[in-house]
């Protein structure tokens, strides 16, 4: 009786243990650059909220005698929210979908304004560097402004009585 050659390999048991190991790698780095992705997208929305509010702030001091005014509002679906730059002259309504409003009501911030003065209420061209809540007209030493991203951090967009806009993260 002819004996048959055991050749030499990996028996199905092995094979299935390295796929296993190999597949739970790669589920782990998923998760891992999703979350990443995640936070990238996060950055570019708060890169574009500021550097809008900068441009807002550039502009009031090359066009005094306007409003300028930022309003954020949540999206209808509740995922990202939306804000809008009103220069005056011009607005612009834009849409970050990686940051969502802290609480659900609409954030009006109005952060440069024409300062009126004398009795006749003449414009002066001058222009009041703090934030304002435009419905009980009360100057604020600072405005914040908090957003959420999509991996549960907080940001916090503070908008000081000089116009100094500082970013922060809980």
């Amino acid at each position: 009786m002819e004996r048959i050659k055991r050749e030499d390999g990996f028996t199905l048991v092995e094979t299935i243990a390295v796929l296993t190991v190999l597949v739970l790698i790669y589920s782990l780095t998923l998760q891992g650059i999703g979350r990443s992705h995640q936070r990238l997208v996060e950055k570019a929305d708060l890169r574009q909220i500021t550097g809008d509010l900068q441009l807002l702030q550039m502009e009031s001091r090359m066009k005094p005698g306007y409003i300028l005014q930022a309003v954020f509002y949540p999206t209808a679906s509740g995922e990202g929210c939306r804000y809008r730059l009103d220069f005056g002259y011009q607005v612009v309504d834009r849409e970050v979908r990686g940051l969502r409003l802290a609480g659900e009501e609409e954030r009006r911030i109005v952060l440069y304004r024409p300062e009126s003065v004398g009795e006749d209420e003449e414009d002066t061209g001058g222009v009041r560097r703090f934030a304002v809540d435009e419905e009980d007209d009360s100057s604020f030493e600072a405005e914040e402004i908090c957003l959420v991203g999509s991996t549960q951090r907080e940001y916090s967009l503070v908008i000081q009585s000089g116009g100094e806009l500082e970013v922060t993260t809980r």
